[in-house]
């Protein structure tokens, strides 16, 4: 690297390099198709994923350059690009006018186009736009959407929500309907006025639900488990929500790394079931019955176990135990937080899933996890 490459430069560089990727995200976003809900899942996940690997990128970046610049520059020059670094980092989620109105660049363009924001200061920052809405008169959610949709100069600009909002503007009161208290609506025009109601309180749920996705626990969970695959050179494989997400994940795992050609979810219930029933002391004392709160007893803990097969219950840490036991594989869990290692750590390969809490609103759920060199459309 020159010697008249400064921090502020790489700063520089790396701020051109996430417009840049947030111009191609919003060009995969407007390649899906209009309702194909599969396709939109798989490209949200993908530009997560990238937005992750630039992170990761970045971050690496900058350690390389503090590292060779550390000998040639004197303390107090280390100093100041800490806090030229610090202020430039801060200015990413720093406000700016649009239109005599303050907004966060980096919420009005992620609300509008669904993408996953870069700086884990957003949840902060919106806090404090909220706290401060009565004070300094900030913006709310439904004016950064306005702003942004409507003026030409945001880089989040869309012509069709300005056709759109001036259709329904003109149709507000169109000349078709009575304008006078004196006149009655006919039943078709009423149904049409409730029919435009229903509309903008689903686009304002939907515009609120796409902020709490940017800085919500769902966000922050998702983005803290990718680096962390990330720094591994491992991918997430998704898995269906269906109740039998841990069952899935780890059959996925058992034929990807061909210690089973084929096996089924069922068969791999049946399997715990059983190996639960033969190991009862191991492991009825760390199993607490929802119904009284206490430990499992003998008949309790009997009606556990043949529910895994009979009523397909989620599985939880009981279960993966008992999967690492049955297959002599040990199997590490991906988490926001430290990652867990079940089973013996010697054995190969490791079976490797992930766990989200905040992924769907209906509970927990696991997904598989592969290397990057296998496929994400493995089939099995």
């Amino acid at each position: 690297m020159e010697d008249s490459f400064t921090r502020d430069d790489l700063l520089a560089q790396q701020k051109i390099e996430k417009k840049e990727l947030m111009a191609k995200t919003q060009k995969m976003k407007h390649s899906i198709p209009k309702g194909d809900k599969r396709k939109k899942k798989e490209v949200t996940s993908e530009i997560t994923q990238m937005f992750a690997d630039m992170d990761l990128k970045h971050e690496e970046q900058l350690r390389n350059f503090e590292v060779k610049s550390s000998s040639a520059v004197p303390p107090s020059s280390i100093e100041e690009l800490d806090e030229t670094c610090h202020m430039q980092r801060s200015s990413e989620v720093d406000s700016k006018y649009i239109n005599g109105k303050e907004i966060s660049e980096q919420i009005s363009c992620n609300v509008v186009d669904d993408l996953p924001s870069t700086s884990s200061q957003n949840f902060s920052r919106a806090q404090e736009c909220k706290t401060k809405n009565k004070k300094k008169n900030c913006p709310t959610v439904e004016d950064v959407l306005e702003e942004t949709f409507h003026n030409p100069d945001s880089p989040c600009f869309n012509p069709k929500s300005v056709k759109d909002t001036e259709q329904n503007s003109s149709t507000d009161n169109p000349e078709n309907l009575p304008t006078t208290s004196s006149q009655k609506l006919t039943r078709a025009e009423k149904r049409r006025i409730k029919k435009r109601e229903k509309e903008k309180e689903r686009e304002k749920a939907i515009s609120e639900q796409e902020v709490d996705n940017l800085v919500g626990h769902r966000y922050i969970e998702t983005t803290a488990i990718l680096k962390k695959l990330a720094e591994r050179q491992l991918n997430l494989y998704e898995i269906p929500s269906d109740g039998n997400c841990l069952y899935k994940a780890i059959e996925h795992q058992l034929i990807i790394w061909n210690i089973e050609k084929e096996i089924s979810v069922k068969s791999l219930r049946e399997l715990t079931s059983k190996y639960l029933l033969s190991h009862g002391e191991d492991f009825m004392p760390f199993i607490i019955d929802p119904h009284t709160g206490e430990n499992m007893t003998t008949e309790g803990y009997a009606t556990y176990c043949r529910d895994i097969v009979e009523n397909n219950p989620w599985g939880g840490h009981i279960e993966v135990q008992a999967l690492s036991e049955i297959f002599g594989k040990p199997i590490e869990i991906f988490k926001e937080e430290s990652n867990i290692i079940v089973g013996n750590e010697s054995k190969s390969p490791k079976l490797m899933i992930s766990y989200h809490r905040f992924i769907y609103g209906l509970g927990a759920h696991y997904n598989s996890v592969i290397p990057s060199s296998i496929s994400k459309q493995a089939n099995v």
